[in-house]
């Protein structure tokens, strides 16, 4: 017969290859989960998006390849800036990671938008993470012609007419007014500030006077965009092109499905609209009467006034307020004083869209 003492030996020696195995195991699986961090990857290619918005190239391209610095001949946005982007989709693999924002440039000189695709490649090198490849793709480009606004999509060729100047709505409601009952005339002397929305599906408008913004929400049909019919006749004057510009856009059928008369702000200049992802809010960053910064935040499906409350809180005679982008439900913003000088009130903040939480960061 076996003896106990034989038997007890072998389940030991069995219990410590178990052991040894599920070490071995453990190491393996810790070896096989050292892939590519991509929120670290993430927090990089937005620090360069960051940068290149604040117009801080240097801080750009220190996060960025040797090579790919060099490789690069302009160093500098040119004729438009990038205002906005939202993360669109990730790609990762264990030693790389592809993000793809959806990025919003527009200009200070003159009406117009681009919708663009960025595609960050962010390399690792062990802990080492780095951007190594930055591409991009024209998705949709918005600017004025012949007092109308119009849009090519991401194929080229032909632009479409979005809405002419003459077609903007005639009379408003003011938002600051709870009854719906009083109407003032819209100013249509030029447009003003133009944007598209991240789906491209969006454009918020304004148009101006001397002292006054309308603003209002154009919705794209994209089945309507197949067919643009930007004709010019080069050799012809510019004020028979205009008016043969005009003449065309009478006849020619606008993509723009419907419009959402937003606000009328007395006594402003808009600086700078910024849609949320979805393009469901829109934030207005304008100037007040006494040159300061104020901020209004309207829902993108009826053009109401999101009640933020903002003037309560934040004085309109002392601090100046400017949305910065929208984190999903979340609106990031800065409250500062025009001398620079700093308080208690001052600093950034996040407002939750949703149950209307506001938060200092």
């Amino acid at each position: 017969m076996i003896s106990i003492k034989r038997i007890l030996s072998g389940i030991l020696i069995l219990s410590i290859s178990v052991l040894i195995s599920c070490s071995n195991a453990n190491e393996s699986k810790e070896e096989v989960l050292d892939l590519f961090d991509v929120f670290k990857g993430k927090d990089l290619a937005t620090d360069y998006l960051i940068n290149i918005r604040n117009g801080d190239i240097n801080g750009a391209t220190e996060i960025c390849d040797k090579e790919l610095v060099d490789s690069t001949i302009n160093l500098s946005e040119g004729v438009s800036n990038i205002t906005g982007f939202q993360l669109d989709k990730t790609v990762a693999s264990s030693e790389f990671a592809y993000y793809i924002f959806n990025v919003i440039r527009d200009s200070n000189i003159e009406p117009k938008s681009d919708l663009e695709q960025y595609t960050i490649k962010v390399n690792r090198n062990g802990d080492n993470y780095i951007i190594g490849e930055i591409k991009s793709k024209s998705q949709r480009e918005l600017y004025i012609k012949n007092n109308a606004i119009r849009i090519i999509g991401d194929k080229g060729g032909k632009s479409s007419l979005v809405i002419s100047l003459n077609n903007i709505p005639k009379d408003t409601y003011l938002s600051k007014n709870k009854m719906m009952l009083y109407k003032e005339k819209v100013p249509n002397n030029n447009f003003g500030k133009v944007v598209l929305g991240f789906t491209g599906k969006k454009v918020a408008i304004s148009t101006i006077d001397d002292k006054n913004s309308y603003i209002c929400i154009a919705y794209i049909d994209d089945t309507l965009m197949n067919g643009g019919t930007d004709v010019v006749d080069l050799n012809s004057d510019s004020q028979s092109s205009q008016i043969g510009g005009e003449i065309q856009d009478a006849f020619e059928k606008p993509v723009a499905s419907k419009v959402i008369s937003v606000d009328l702000i007395n006594n402003s200049e808009i600086d700078d609209f910024i849609f949320s992802k979805e393009d469901d809010n829109l934030a207005v960053n304008f100037r007040d009467q006494n040159g300061l910064s104020r901020l209004n935040i309207y829902k993108a499906e009826d053009g109401k006034a999101v009640d933020t409350k903002f003037n309560e809180i934040f004085k309109p005679e002392i601090y100046n307020i400017k949305a910065q982008y929208f984190d999903d439900d979340k609106v990031i913003f800065d409250v500062f004083k025009s001398d620079s000088t700093t308080d208690e009130t001052t600093g950034k903040y996040s407002l939750d869209l949703k149950s209307n939480e506001m938060i200092k960061l």
